[in-house]
């Protein structure tokens, strides 16, 4: 059940961090 919510969490940071990426340019 940890190991599930942890993947989850994993999960959406990945998400979140695609969708930063792609609102904001790349180059900075």
């Amino acid at each position: 059940m940890l190991l599930n919510k942890l993947t989850t969490v994993q999960l959406y940071f990945f998400w979140v961090v695609l969708l930063f990426f792609k609102h904001v340019p790349y180059q900075v």
